[in-house]
């Protein structure tokens, strides 16, 4: 029991400057309505948190927050675990709701072969996601982001897997129209085929309201693999839906996505190492590995400090069971989709282009040297 009073001094130590930095770096109202201790296993609660800009642009609210210490091991090395609930996030530009964020984090998991990936610190589930955009003119900076880096993965890079995939277009005219008939049908006397005197009515102001364009597009277990950044983005199931108004150029845009996974994993230089480590273990490679331990861990702690300054997510793995994103107010010139198809044909004309100079130079290459006799 006396030993865990110097590990609680210790944290409380640590989070005060945190939380005036905090203070410093977020102006604003921070309320917490209760603050419990648990000795064993250590653990921190603290409840009804909320937190209000002093312009009051932003606020951010969280039932509960719980951060609980754990003894590492060689088999689960992670030295703790934080559980949010009911959080909230509203600003100016959108609205998110997350029921549930748990985060597990690991002491250097790359030291002991869990998870086999390296750099990976930290593995955060998020349930029930939920984004609203009030407008795509001013998309939050993170969601541009996202989907930027999401499409350019989807258009350019490798697509692993890909059970099934469909895209609908449905165009309504503005007022449903009706059939009319003026008789019954009659056939000459030659014998020709009945004839119909029926044509279709100008809509009138008692018809069905269609004004809109519809998009839908959906695909199952959709798994892409980007090189550049050594990470598979898996969807069990998307489901995407673009309405689009005749009479504005404004619509709204939803997503749904369920099992959502982004992943860190090994790459093709960092197969083949471990591939030859393990099938040809070389008295000097079992000598390095009694020696190299202190200098291994040294280099670890060294690149996860530098890659958490540069690139914090890339020591992150997500895992989401069901995204919903919602935009109020969308505009096709908007759409990263829109950006990056357009890129991409210019990309393909180029190509073509070259593709089209090169078979020309072969041809006339070719005739000058049948001329020549060569």
């Amino acid at each position: 029991m006396s030993s865990l009073f110097p590990r609680i001094s210790i944290i409380l130590i640590l989070t005060l400057p945190l939380f005036g930095i905090c203070w410093r770096t977020f102006p604003g109202r921070i309320r917490i309505r209760g603050i419990h201790l648990k000795l064993y296993p250590l653990t921190i609660t603290l409840s009804s948190l909320s937190y209000t800009r002093r312009d009051a642009a932003l606020s951010l609210s969280l039932s509960s927050f719980y951060i609980t210490f754990h003894v590492p091991r060689r088999d689960n090395p992670r030295w703790a675990t934080v559980s949010l609930h009911q959080c909230s996030l509203k600003d100016k530009k959108h609205y998110v709701t997350i029921h549930r964020i748990h985060v597990t984090l690991w002491l250097f998991p790359s030291l002991s072969g869990y998870p086999p990936a390296r750099r990976t610190i930290a593995f955060v589930e998020l349930h029930d996601f939920r984004i609203q955009v009030y407008s795509s003119k001013n998309t939050p900076r993170w969601v541009e982001q996202l989907r930027r880096d999401l499409l350019y993965t989807m258009l350019n890079e490798d697509t692993r897997r890909l059970d099934n995939a469909d895209l609908k277009l449905e165009l309504r005219t503005a007022r449903s129209a009706s059939f009319r008939f003026d008789g019954d049908s009659n056939s000459d006397v030659d014998g020709e085929a009945p004839r119909s005197t029926g044509h279709i009515a100008e809509p009138s102001s008692s018809g069905e309201l269609n004004d809109e364009a519809k998009v839908t597009f959906f695909a199952d277990h959709w798994h892409t693999y980007n090189h550049i950044n050594s990470r598979l983005y898996e969807f069990g199931r998307i489901d995407a839906q673009l309405r689009r108004s005749w009479a504005g150029e404004e619509g709204t845009f939803v997503l749904v996505s369920q099992e959502c996974r982004w992943t860190r994993v090994l790459n093709e230089e960092e197969l083949s190492d471990r591939r030859h480590s393990l099938e040809s273990p070389s008295p000097l490679r079992r000598l390095a590995s009694w020696l190299c331990p202190p200098f291994r861990l040294l280099q670890t702690i060294f690149s996860t400090i530098i890659y958490l300054c540069m690139s914090p997510m890339s020591l992150v793995d997500l895992y989401a069971p069901r995204i919903d994103v919602t935009f109020d107010h969308f505009r096709i010139r908007d759409a990263e989709l829109y950006r990056h198809g357009s890129l991409f044909l210019q990309r393909y004309i180029d190509q073509r282009q070259l593709w089209s100079a090169d078979i020309w130079s072969r041809i006339l290459l070719s005739g000058i040297g049948r001329l020549l006799g060569v």
